[in-house]
């Protein structure tokens, strides 16, 4: 299997994501603010635009990894998301370049947990776990740029 992206622009030929279900629902039980959204989410709204996208990344040749899929058969995991709205927000959990993946330690308490189950789907899908960030550090989706192969 070949992974790794070192490139924020260049044509993906696959990528893994996670489609939003119900665990969305807990943003308006408790408040955007403590689920880190900006204002209330409508899950059928949601999901449609996540479908879009998918179909959109699908018809360019992209192949679709979903997280839901991967570890539909994960109790562990299942329990964990079904209270975890932020799923869907896959490239902050982990960094994969070509010799594998570096998963990430979340700067927000609410998304800590959050980088285990993403590590289960890689592992899953064969790529080596290069390293995981430790405490102090914290690093993000956000926090990095590819620059170049």
């Amino acid at each position: 299997m070949n992974w790794g992206a070192q490139s924020e622009f260049g044509f993906m030929k696959q990528v893994l994501m996670f489609r939003p279900g119900d665990e969305v629902g807990m943003v308006d039980r408790y408040g955007p603010e403590s689920m880190d959204y900006r204002q209330p989410v409508s899950i059928a709204k949601f999901q449609d635009e996540f479908d879009q996208l998918t179909a959109a990344f699908t018809a360019e040749g992209c192949r679709i990894e979903l997280v839901n899929d991967i570890l539909k058969d994960d109790a562990d995991v299942q329990r964990y998301i079904s209270r975890r709205p932020n799923m869907v927000f896959t490239r902050d959990l982990a960094a994969v370049t070509y010799g594998g993946a570096i998963i990430s330690r979340m700067a927000r308490k609410t998304r800590r947990g959050d980088t285990f189950v993403i590590k289960r789907a890689l592992e899953r899908l064969g790529v080596p776990i290069l390293t995981e960030i430790q405490l102090p550090g914290t690093v993000e989706g956000g926090d990095y740029i590819f620059l170049d192969e």
